[in-house]
């Protein structure tokens, strides 16, 4: 990775920052109320599903773009992992099952214009959704662990 690459991924997290604080609050708190809810869980597995398909098209697409070669490895692919996360929850036909939402949808449109018109700005798409998948393990973790308190408390 070069150095000008560095420096436009740390000039990309530094501007950003604070609204990722915000963002991440909230999706902390949409993810507590999601775990206790199999379907409303699968039901937003399904929405990510669709927005990172998209993503992974639009990369495949264009990878010839110099900055998305440099920054795209293929193990940051998710889509498989969520088919499979989608079966277990879903059952084999869960493809008829996973309807996206308008919002998602919406995403997965403009994602795909991003493609056609702009592809390097495909770099932004990976920087927020794969960067912040982190983010959303961790916040997995906090769950996980404060259901556990509380159940503690509430036997």
């Amino acid at each position: 990775m070069t150095d000008e690459f560095k420096d436009f991924c740390e000039e990309l997290r530094s501007s950003s920052a604070k609204v990722h604080e915000s963002s991440d609050r909230l999706v902390r708190l949409k993810l507590a109320v999601a775990l206790t809810d199999v379907k409303l869980y699968a039901k937003v597995l399904g929405d990510f599903y669709c927005v990172f398909k998209a993503i992974e098209a639009a990369v495949e697409k264009n990878i010839d773009n110099e900055c998305l070669k440099q920054l795209w490895i293929n193990q940051l692919a998710r889509t498989d992992r969520f088919e499979k996360d989608l079966q277990y929850f879903l059952g084999l036909g869960w493809k008829e099952f996973v309807k996206p939402t308008d919002a998602a949808l919406r995403y997965v449109s403009h994602v795909e214009d991003v493609s056609m018109t702009s592809p390097v700005l495909l770099v932004a798409y990976i920087h927020t959704m794969y960067l912040g998948e982190f983010d959303l393990i961790a916040a997995i973790f906090n769950c996980s662990t404060m259901k556990s308190n509380l159940r503690v408390l509430y036997v």
